[in-house]
């Protein structure tokens, strides 16, 4: 809370300094409180800008080597399914 001018000139000089820069200090800490939610925003939207633009560029690298709608046979190698092996049983 600042200070009347009344009650500042009655103070000696360097109280006066102190007491003008401890309202200014007050003043930037309210401006940065209000600027907290647009910066919160601004922080998701580039987020999800960023997500989206990694997900264009995955697909367009997935069309160049000619893997639309899942198909694997393009690759050389590829093997299908799941990688895994089906589990042994014991017979006996």
């Amino acid at each position: 809370m600042g200070y009347r001018r009344k009650t500042l000139r009655r103070m000696p000089t360097t109280t006066r300094k102190l007491a003008r820069l401890l309202s200014e200090m007050e003043s930037v800490i309210k401006r940065a409180k209000n600027l907290m939610p647009e910066i919160e925003s601004l922080e998701h939207d580039s987020i999800a800008l960023y997500r989206v633009k990694r997900a264009e560029k995955s697909r367009e690298s997935t069309a160049e080597l000619g893997l639309e709608n899942g198909a694997t046979e393009a690759l050389p190698g590829a093997e299908q399914g799941s990688g895994k092996e089906a589990p042994r049983t014991i017979e006996g």
